[in-house]
C-alpha cells in the first residue's frame, strides 16, 4: 500500500449525493492530472486501492461512473503512486437517522485527497493542490478544508462530533466557510498573521499559513501556529483530551461492557470542546 502523508480534508453539509457533482469534481482532476493516469475502484474502500479492483478511469463508461457514485461515493487513485481521493456523501432520513446520530454524531459529507511527501515537495504539484482545493470549496460549498501533515497532526476530523467541537489547529492551507466567518469575524480572518489571506467569494477565506508546504515544518511551524492561535484567540480551539483509565484486562463480556460505557461516556464528553464553536445546518443531509 502506498503511504499518503499528506492529505487534504473538506468537509460540507450540502447534499452532494447527485452525480453531477462527482462529475464536476471529476472533471477538475481530469484538468489537473490526465484522465489516463487514474483509476476508480468499484467498492468504497481505499484499502483496495491499487488492487485489481480498480478500473482505468479512460475505460469506465459515464453509467458505469453514476453507478459507483451511486452506492455513497467514489474512491480514485492515479497509477504512479502520487494521490488518492475519495468523496463519501450521506443521507439519511428518518429512524436511520436517529441511530446514525446516536452511533456516530453530526458527520458531514467529506472529500479526502492524499498525496505522499515526494509530490507534495514539487511546487508544480503544491501548485496543483492549491487549485484544486479552491474548486473543491467553490463545487461543493464547503465549510471547512485543511491540508496537513497525516502523522505529525494526526487529523482525525472525520470521526464522531469533532468538526462541530471547534477548531483544532491551524495548518499549511486553511479553507473557512460562513460557519466559521460568522463566529470568527470577516475582519479577523482577513488580517491573520499568514503569508497570504484572501477571500474565495462571499462565502469562503482561504489562509494559507507560508508559501510552500515545505516550509511549514518543525519550528517554524510551531511558532507560526502560535501567533495565528494568538491572533484567534484560543477560546475558538479545542482543549486536549483526557486520558482514559483503561484499568485491568478482564477480557471476555466484561471488557466489552467497559469499553462501551467508555465509549458512551467519551461521546458524550463535551469538557474538551473549543468555548466558541460554529454551528452547521444538517438539514440536506439528516432529517430525523
Amino acid at each position: 500500500m502506498v503511504e499518503f502523508s499528506i492529505r487534504m480534508e473538506a468537509f460540507t453539509t450540502l447534499d452532494i449525493s447527485d452525480f453531477s457533482f462527482f462529475r464536476c469534481f471529476l472533471n477538475e482532476l481530469v484538468d489537473l492530472f490526465g484522465e489516463k493516469r487514474m483509476s476508480i475502484l468499484d467498492v468504497l474502500s481505499p484499502k483496495e486501492a491499487y488492487s485489481d479492483k480498480a478500473i482505468p478511469l479512460s475505460s469506465c463508461s459515464n453509467k458505469k461512473l453514476e453507478t459507483i457514485y451511486s452506492e455513497g461515493g467514489a474512491v480514485l487513485h492515479d497509477n504512479d503512486g502520487q494521490f488518492f481521493t475519495q468523496l463519501n456523501w450521506i443521507k439519511h432520513k428518518g429512524p436511520d437517522a436517529r441511530r446514525f446520530v446516536r452511533a456516530m454524531g453530526y458527520k458531514q459529507n467529506n472529500i479526502y485527497f492524499g498525496a505522499n511527501e515526494t509530490s507534495m515537495s514539487q511546487n508544480s504539484f503544491q501548485m496543483k493542490i492549491l487549485t484544486l482545493c479552491d474548486r473543491v470549496t467553490e463545487i461543493f460549498s464547503v465549510n471547512y478544508l485543511c491540508t496537513y501533515d497525516l502523522e505529525y497532526d494526526k487529523q482525525g476530523y472525520g470521526t464522531k462530533l469533532e468538526l462541530g467541537a471547534g477548531l483544532k489547529n491551524i495548518y499549511w492551507l486553511n479553507i473557512f466557510g460562513l460557519p466559521y466567518i460568522e463566529i470568527l469575524g470577516r475582519e479577523k480572518l482577513l488580517s491573520s498573521p499568514a503569508y497570504e489571506v484572501n477571500g474565495l467569494g462571499a462565502n469562503h477565506i482561504r489562509l494559507l499559513a507560508t508559501p510552500t508546504y515545505n516550509s511549514f515544518k518543525g519550528k517554524r511551524r510551531n511558532e507560526l501556529r502560535a501567533h495565528i492561535r494568538d491572533h484567534f484567540g484560543e477560546a475558538y480551539f479545542t482543549k486536549k483530551k483526557s486520558a482514559c483509565h483503561e484499568g485491568p484486562n478482564a477480557g471476555g463480556l466484561f471488557t466489552l461492557l467497559r469499553i462501551m460505557r467508555r465509549s458512551h461516556k467519551e461521546f458524550n464528553d463535551t469538557s474538551w470542546y473549543a468555548d466558541i464553536r460554529p454551528e452547521f445546518d444538517y438539514s440536506q443531509i439528516l432529517k430525523i
